[in-house]
């Protein structure tokens, strides 16, 4: 009897381990096997990254995008390709059930088993937009999206960071005349003459000599400047002195009324380059104007961004709504005064790189502070007694693979022992010290480190002299770390001896006799 329960413990015992085997091995093969790159809710996950890279949805003014579909396509075997087309909106939009041409497009390509993808505006959407299936986008609803285009790629010509939430706006600009000049709207879009391919003008009432500037940077496209006839009258319409600057491939903005011989004193001819803010004409009362009681000509300035079509994009086929931002967001208003906001191409300059500047010391900041609380949980992942509670809001600053590998060390066979204490060292010849700290121009970056620290276990101390390169990747506008790898140092005993090397030739930390403690 005691022989047969022995063997049943034995063969239990062996079916256990069998099992427990099993279940090792399979939870191993599925954690090796990735992620289902066709499953939709995988690929939606992936287009929000994606977006919400481009900004932060929390920074002051910065209102993001709403990811409203993500719709793949699927071939005739119901197998879904490597095409994904995505729809999106401002987040302050709640018409998300009916975007129509107002929202904005995305487009997601599988490449080598990762999804790239495109936002309407970036450099190679158009091509994408091109292969994008018949299913996903007919080729008449694709030429919709000419417009939006339009007004992106002049979104692209205002101020501020390439990778933005500007893609979302209207058309939005900065109003003809000086920076803190205030006019008066005299006229309103489809009153009065702004009708037909003219309908979206707007009239200021900007007196005669008034100096007008460039809303955006464009091209010279048309002008005429050597009438001095006006009338109140449709008599004299075509007596009119303009210029046309054209400001995207499909769109141009119209200067009418201007004073006689002003653009010739902005040395200005057609097909020269211009900037946003630079003079362009004077306001004026050439042509069809009448003043308020009608009982002659009126100074004014008759503005209209201008839809062009045609052969080579020469031709007028109606007109785009004008929006500025002194509008601050609302309709104009008749009778109403506003002042201008437009700036020099020298000013627009200055405040670019006075932007920039306090951008990339925000993005800096941001880094430091993940750099920061990775050390800190780094440190709490090599000490005896301390886990995961202890630095529970410092791991928010890490991604998941990062904390994985600081923390979980069930398959850690070979592990090095934990410190009993581990601390950074401030040291006279060692202080933490960033060799690499590169602006980042995109979701990820890398930063070279320099630094000491001191580890103690039991009686042994230990001062590990070490250059790190640190991986950072921005989620949901958040820098966190990704990754590091120690590529050079050495290790000093307690007494100052050299105890290991790893890769000196060329590395930055060069040994130094003596104990620095």
């Amino acid at each position: 009897m005691k022989i047969l329960r022995a063997r049943f413990y034995a063969v239990s015992l062996s079916l256990l381990l069998v099992v427990s085997l099993a279940l090792v091995f399979t939870l191993i093969y599925t954690l090796n096997q990735g992620p289902d790159v066709q499953d939709p809710g995988y690929i939606k996950t992936k287009a929000e990254q994606y977006i919400s890279s481009w900004f932060s949805p929390t920074d002051e003014g910065n209102e993001g995008l709403i990811l409203v579909k993500a719709e793949p396509y699927i071939s005739e075997d119901k197998i879904a390709s490597s095409w994904v087309l995505l729809t999106l909106v401002p987040r302050n939009n709640n018409l998300t059930s009916e975007i129509g041409t107002g929202g904005l497009i995305g487009i997601g390509q599988l490449e080598a088993g990762v999804w790239e993808y495109r936002l309407l505006g970036e450099p190679g959407f158009d091509a994408w937009l091109e292969q994008l299936p018949e299913d996903l986008l007919s080729s008449e609803l694709k030429s919709e999206f000419d417009l939006v285009k339009e007004r992106s790629a002049v979104s692209a010509l205002i101020s501020g960071e390439p990778r933005s939430s500007s893609l979302l706006q209207e058309l939005i600009l900065n109003l003809p005349w000086k920076f803190g000049q205030p006019f008066r709207i005299t006229n309103l879009p489809g009153h009065g003459h702004h009708q037909g391919v003219a309908q979206e003008a707007i009239d200021f009432g900007t007196p005669e000599g008034t100096q007008l500037l460039a809303i955006a940077d464009g091209t010279v496209m048309a002008s005429k400047d050597d009438s001095n006839v006006s009338g109140c009258n449709v008599k004299y319409a075509n007596d009119a002195n303009y210029i046309r600057i054209k400001i995207a491939p499909k769109l141009a903005v119209l200067y009418l009324h201007t004073q006689v011989n002003s653009i010739a004193a902005t040395q200005l001819k057609v097909g020269d380059k211009i900037k946003a803010g630079q003079p362009v004409a004077k306001s004026g009362a050439t042509g069809f104007t009448c003043n308020y009681n009608g009982t002659g000509s009126g100074p004014h300035l008759h503005i209209i961004l201008e839809q062009l079509c045609g052969p080579n994009n020469t031709q007028i086929c109606g007109s785009v709504k004008l929006t500025f931002a002194e509008f601050k967001g609302s309709d104009p208003q008749y009778g109403k005064d506003y002042k201008s906001e437009n700036k020099s191409p020298e000013q627009r300059l200055a405040d670019a790189e006075r932007q920039k500047r306090e951008q990339e010391q925000k993005e800096k900041a941001a880094i430091q502070t993940a750099l920061d609380n990775f050390y800190t949980a780094y440190r709490c992942a090599n000490v005896v007694g301390c886990d995961e509670t202890d630095v529970e809001d410092e791991l928010a600053w890490l991604t998941e693979d990062v904390r994985k590998q600081l923390f979980d060390v069930l398959f850690c066979f070979f592990c090095a022992p934990k410190a009993d204490k581990l601390e950074g060292a401030e040291t006279p010849d060692a202080k933490t010290n960033y060799l690499s700290f590169p602006i980042p121009n995109g979701p990820t970056t890398q930063v070279r480190v320099k630094s000491a620290a001191k580890v103690t276990r039991g009686s042994e101390v230990e001062i590990h002299y070490t250059v790190t390169n640190i991986d950072l990747i921005k989620e949901a506008g958040k820098w966190k770390v990704d990754g590091w790898e120690i590529t050079c140092g050495y290790v000093k005993n307690e007494k100052g001896e050299i105890v290991s090397t790893q890769n000196l030739a060329g590395c930055e930390w060069q040994i130094s006799g003596g104990s620095s403690w």
